[in-house]
């Protein structure tokens, strides 16, 4: 996946100057940089464990020095930011099993406010079968993630096994999944947030999932 096809997973110009990006364990937040170049007047944060964020603060002194604020924090713990316009995350929640991810996603939930966006980059893996509509609501973006009519096979064989493959090493090594998007919908909603956008992502397997607060 480039880099810079996080500008298109989602309207980052619509955010009023000095709105805080919280990139949730985010690495060296390589990605947030990617952000914070197109749009320098965003507050950004990359959160990370004990071992990472003196390796993160480094990588933004050497590039982008201006830009970071930087916090340790572990994603399974409560979420200590509460003004956040965006929490993101890229391949964070597929190294988890369902419970795990309502934690970290509930965590996010409860430290939101009533405008804050959830951005997570993960793969959404094309249905097998015949499914039924779970969202409640069309959802921009999804159309090419049902399944096909016959007689093609409703997952187009052997073309889309990567993810399937993926899948299976998640459960072998971590006890976590791939998701279809019945799954990331139902998931979601259990963490209390309600997806309304996916944006695929040219030549990549990964999409952009745009998630916003359920309201009580």
């Amino acid at each position: 996946m480039n880099r810079t096809s996080i500008l298109t997973g989602f309207p980052w110009n619509d955010l009023p100057p000095k709105s805080r990006v919280v990139d949730v364990g985010g690495g060296l937040g390589h990605i947030t940089m990617t952000i914070a170049h197109q749009y320098p007047e965003l507050q950004y944060v990359v959160q990370d464990r004990h071992a990472v964020i003196p390796d993160t603060e480094k990588y933004w002194r050497t590039n982008f020095p201006q830009a970071l604020d930087s916090g340790l924090h572990d994603i399974t713990d409560p979420q200590p930011i509460h003004d956040a316009a965006v929490f993101f995350m890229r391949v964070v929640i597929h190294d988890f099993g369902r419970t795990g991810a309502i934690r970290i996603l509930s965590n996010l939930r409860a430290s939101a406010t009533p405008d804050t966006k959830l951005v997570l980059i993960e793969q959404i893996v094309p249905y097998a079968c015949p499914y039924n509509d779970v969202s409640g609501h069309p959802v921009a973006g999804t159309k090419d993630l049902f399944p096909s009519p016959p007689p093609p096979l409703v997952n187009f064989g052997h073309f889309t096994s990567l993810g399937y493959m993926l899948d299976l090493q998640m459960a072998c090594s971590l006890n976590a999944e791939e998701r279809t998007f019945g799954t990331w919908v139902e998931l979601c909603r259990t963490a209390g947030w309600n997806i309304t956008q996916v944006y695929p992502i040219p030549g990549s397997i990964f999409s952009h999932i745009v998630a916003v607060p359920l309201q009580d």
